[in-house]
């Protein structure tokens, strides 16, 4: 595993996402590291400012929760700090993933090799950074985004995700190069007051690019390429999908 985050900010060359480097990632979902740490009750970080690097192990939640798309199931990590970064870990039968609950968070690094009810959920997640990291299998989300301004979610890889970025009423975020296939919705905002930017993304096979909902408002910016996408972008209820304007 040393070396992996080489791997994945390779993703990117030129500022698109190159589909030989995604092949390597998809590989990379099906190795498995064989140092594994045993979990059955949610691991708490409150301490502003600390990182915690797992080290590459296998996080294996043996706690309560089946991995369905049940609400309110346990989350494997909360944070609860400001500040706080997690990195290198495999999070492996996690019914709700991770759970961000401060400003200037960091995620990175991180692989979820068959998402539960979802990846990582954030919620008054100002300024939140979510990089580098690999999700497949997710049955509805992968990132739900309930609550936070300025959040960038960049170099991520989702394989058979329903809706790799789920973006609420308030949430402003930033989605840039990334890959996703087997998708619905690659992003999908809905509710007044999300706004998201999505640029230098690759999409393939999905059904959508984005969709946009209730108020909600996405700008396309440069760079994004989608191949075997079924349906047009969709912007229903009083929402919008603009071009960015040129800088």
């Amino acid at each position: 595993m040393v070396g992996r985050i080489f791997v994945l900010a390779a993703l990117t060359l030129g500022g698109l996402v190159a589909g030989p480097d995604a092949a390597s990632l998809a590989r990379w979902l099906d190795e498995k590291p064989k140092e594994v740490r045993k979990v059955n009750a949610i691991l708490y970080f409150p301490q502003n400012g600390r990182t915690v690097d797992f080290g590459d192990r296998v996080l294996r939640w043996t706690g309560p929760g089946d991995g369905s798309q049940r609400e309110s199931q346990s989350a494997i990590i909360e944070v609860q700090g400001r500040g706080v970064t997690v990195r290198r870990a495999w999070i492996v039968d996690s019914p709700d993933g991770i759970h961000v609950k401060n400003a200037d968070a960091v995620i990175e690094n991180l692989v979820f090799p068959d998402v539960g009810e979802d990846a990582i959920t954030a919620d008054n997640a100002d300024r939140l950074v979510i990089r580098n990291c690999v999700f497949r299998n997710a049955e509805d989300k992968a990132i739900q985004l309930n609550g936070g301004r300025e959040i960038l979610i960049e170099n991520c890889y989702f394989e058979r995700c329903a809706k790799p970025v789920r973006v609420k009423p308030g949430v402003t975020v930033t989605v840039r190069n990334c890959f996703a296939t087997g998708a619905v919705d690659f992003v999908r905002a809905d509710g007044a007051g999300a706004v998201v930017r999505v640029e230098n993304n690759e999409v393939r096979e999905s059904r959508s690019f984005v969709s946009a909902q209730k108020g909600a408002r996405i700008v396309l910016g440069p760079g994004n390429v989608t191949r075997g996408i079924r349906l047009p972008n969709s912007a229903t209820d009083g929402a919008t999908i603009t071009a960015a304007r040129p800088e």
